[in-house]
């Protein structure tokens, strides 16, 4: 397969402008790279794949909101730093979202899969969950097990989703999913910038009615607390985190430890740590962790390659530094 190892990097904190992607008229904005003057057409007035829309040298459209300015990849392999080639055979659900600055899915894959070329998915593991041993764990994204030189379908994700999501429009899809097989089985929902999603925002009529689609094994232990759930607003509920914590559980192997993890920016864990160890049943199978991406930057550093550091060090987030620098 071609296209395989590192990349340049995406447009970050050292290429960008802010003060630049201010509306120039209704319909136009600036071009947000330094020092770039050329006048796009802002991407509610025109089709957005319409070339007006996009800088002819960096081959970016922007959004000019006033608080939230970004831009967006005519090319959505130019935000990924990793794997290209494997990248184009892995199956993505909303794939559209892949060429935005403030994909987390393009930072996951840039993460992870970078770990995974520099062979400190271990040590990621240990960062996230606590827990130690001395294989490297398979690594899968979006219900895709990622290799070293190929990419196939997860398949004991797809059996469960027939069992508890068919003819489902969307079904569950781990963003990032590390497992050492016989000992350890972590899932993991990314946050960008983004809060977690709850139960209000899916189509569910009642609480009930998402309780029983994801049901618990019917020999298997039981993740959820499912009266505490019961009893709350859909406003509470992190659906996503208790789909993922459903999953894990029928898919473990008996003697498989199951963690959930959470993973955001250091600002929005220190202003909104998520509440999900209410969600889960005393005695659950599934342990819960909250961490951020800032823990997994160092891993990067001193590393023979140093494209993921770099990247890590220059990546934005609504053209402003993604993640707090260390003290």
């Amino acid at each position: 397969m071609t296209d395989l190892g590192w990349f340049g990097l995406p447009y970050g904190v050292d290429d960008v402008d802010r003060a630049q992607a201010a509306p120039v008229s209704r319909d136009t904005v600036r071009c947000c790279i330094q020092g770039c003057s050329r006048i796009l057409v802002r991407a509610h007035r025109a089709p957005r794949n319409n070339a007006a829309c996009f800088c002819q040298e960096h081959q970016i459209r922007v959004s000019p909101s006033r608080t939230r300015p970004t831009y967006v990849f005519r090319d959505a392999s130019r935000n990924f730093i990793v794997d290209r080639g494997l990248l184009q055979v892995a199956k993505k659900t909303e794939s559209w979202r892949l060429g935005n600055e403030t994909s987390e899915d393009a930072l996951s894959w840039n993460m992870f899969v970078g770990l995974m070329r520099l062979s400190l998915l271990r040590d990621a593991v240990y960062i996230l969950t606590g827990v130690t041993f001395h294989a490297q764990p398979r690594l899968y994204l979006w219900g895709n097990e990622i290799m070293e030189w190929k990419v196939r379908p997860w398949a004991l994700l797809h059996k469960i989703r027939d069992q508890l999501e068919r003819g489902f429009g969307i079904q569950t899809e781990p963003d990032v999913a590390l497992h050492v097989p016989g000992e350890l089985l972590v899932l993991i929902e990314a946050e960008f910038g983004s809060p977690n999603s709850t139960l209000d925002k899916k189509s569910y009529d009642t609480v009930e009615q998402f309780l029983e689609v994801y049901s618990r094994p019917e020999d298997g232990p039981e993740p959820l607390e499912r009266e505490w759930i019961a009893a709350q607003p859909a406003t509470v509920i992190l659906e996503q985190l208790c789909r993922l914590a459903v999953f894990g559980t029928w898919m473990r192997k008996a003697e498989e430890k199951v963690v959930v993890v959470n993973l955001l920016r250091e600002a929005e864990l220190a202003s909104s740590q998520p509440r999900f160890v209410s969600h889960l049943a005393p005695g659950s199978p599934v342990q819960f962790e909250a961490r951020a991406w800032e823990q997994l930057i160092p891993l990067a550093g001193g590393a023979d390659n140093d494209t993921l550091e770099r990247y890590l060090k220059n990546k934005s987030y609504c053209l402003l530094p993604a993640f707090t620098a260390p003290p």
